[in-house]
């Protein structure tokens, strides 16, 4: 059945098996490419993909052996698909040339380009899978329906329940699925965040389009409107705080550890809007000394609207100190802490800006022109004439330019903090491009006005 169904042509067979690449395999359906790629990231086990599946790419059984499906990868469509500046003369073996599947339409740079292709399609779902524990590690039960073409499945890890509904039929199907267990809860779309009817006691009912699937994540009422309490999670064996460094340790930081916290942030400005994806487009360690401090960018997109961006500071605090944020400033902190060989928690990875010494650093950095080179660019401050006047101000008089840093709690949207009475640090949240409007227009009145009734800009 197998060589009937997948490989009519008998120059596909090899020994007991079939040499063909997935997309060819499947007559480049892309309706069945994406199911199987859906069943192959939500069943349990490792996830392997034959490289150049991811977009797409066809094979060339004409040539020996398995050669036909080791034909050069599709990087682009220059010279060689981009694989090699050789004489093509010289390539091992050669690149795929079949119209349907040539190296000049079929390539990353191609697909990069375009948001609807395959590949593009294979990194949301790859993301989806790293954000849900429970597919990467959940138990596996089935669910059996009277429709026999529909594949049900539910994984779990913890108490996060992720259910799976796949049509392995080519015609529209319905199913009435038994979910008893789970009454009251909603189901979530995780590809579009929609929101389904909560579940009942009579069957559930959905209909599915041919080789279409969903994946659905079963929640409260209050988690799902994201008014369900945060609990920060424990995070073991943190040595530094490169631990968190995204480029060192993915997904922990982006999947994990900031999407949870994000939403019960007091300056998140997208509370009421549906979260389809958060992901970290800038990491820059900015010190190691006293439980260091690491700087991201984080872009949060959403099922409707522009996405936006957020700047955090992350640090780690113990014992006192973390006990006194803890009681002080509950909603900063993102992560309990344990070293190795502790058995309870001795630390928090928290918001820096509630500690004291970030405040210090942060005019440090600007009174020193201090720059750090991040993954995409860097951080660096300036200083303006009115810094330095403030200084030789405050030197003459014996005082500490630095002096009693505090946080102003009444801002909603951004964080300021107030050294003694002569500098407001303003510390921006959410980011857009160009130069902000504030240090814009009070650069502007300081330096081509007289009028001199607003704050003088004394760095950036």
């Amino acid at each position: 059945y197998m060589y009937r169904m997948y490989a009519a042509e008998t120059r596909a067979r090899i020994n007991l098996g079939i040499r063909r690449r997935l997309a060819p395999l499947l007559e480049n359906d892309r309706r069945k490419i994406e199911l199987l790629n859906a069943l192959l990231f939500s069943l349990p086990g490792t996830p392997v993909i034959y490289y150049g599946d991811e977009i797409g790419m066809g094979d060339n059984i004409y040539l020996g052996d398995r050669d036909a499906v080791r034909t050069p990868f599709q990087w682009s469509a220059d010279r060689n698909a981009g694989f090699s500046r050789a004489n093509p003369q010289k390539l091992f073996l050669p690149v795929i040339i079949d119209p349907e599947y040539h190296f000049e339409s079929v390539n990353v740079e191609a697909q990069n380009n375009n948001p609807s292709s395959l590949l593009w399609w294979m990194k949301r779902i790859v993301g989806l899978r790293k954000q849900h524990r429970a597919l990467q590690e959940g138990e596996l039960e089935f669910i059996y329906p009277e429709n026999r073409k529909m594949l049900v499945f539910l994984r779990r890890y913890e108490d996060e329940k992720i259910l799976v509904v796949a049509n392995l039929s080519r015609h529209v199907q319905y199913v009435e699925l038994e979910l008893e267990e789970f009454e009251g809860l909603v189901p979530m779309e995780l590809f579009g965040h929609t929101r389904f009817p909560p579940i009942g006691e009579l069957p559930y009912f959905l209909t599915l389009a041919p080789y279409s699937f969903y994946w659905f994540e079963l929640t409260s009422e209050e988690e799902e409107n994201g008014d369900a309490e945060f609990k920060p999670p424990l995070l073991e064996n943190v040595r530094s705080i490169r631990d968190f460094f995204p480029a060192r340790k993915p997904g922990v930081v982006q999947n994990e550890i900031v999407p949870n916290w994000l939403r019960h942030a007091r300056w998140f400005a997208g509370k009421n809007r549906r979260i389809t994806g958060i992901s970290i487009i800038e990491s820059i360690i900015l010190s190691e000394a006293h439980g260091g401090l690491l700087s991201l960018l984080v872009q949060v997109e959403y099922t409707e609207g522009e996405s936006e961006i957020y700047q955090v500071l992350l640090t780690r605090s113990y014992e006192d100190q973390a006990d006194e944020i803890l009681e002080e400033h509950p909603r900063s902190v993102l992560a309990r802490l344990n070293t190795p060989g502790e058995k309870e928690p001795i630390g928090i990875l928290h918001d820096a800006l509630v500690a004291p010494r970030t405040a210090e650093f942060l005019l440090d950095i600007i009174k020193k022109r201090r720059r750090f080179k991040g993954e995409q660019g860097h951080l660096s401050g300036a200083p303006e004439k009115a810094f330095r006047r403030i200084e030789k101000e405050k030197a003459e008089a014996g005082d500490d330019i630095s002096d009693e840093p505090d946080i102003l709690r009444g801002e909603q949207s951004n964080t300021s903090i107030a050294y003694g009475e002569k500098f407001i640090l303003k510390f921006f949240r959410r980011l857009e491009e160009g130069t902000n409007p504030d240090l814009e227009i009070g650069k502007y009145f300081q330096d081509r006005t007289r009028f001199r009734y607003v704050p003088s800009v004394a760095g950036s």
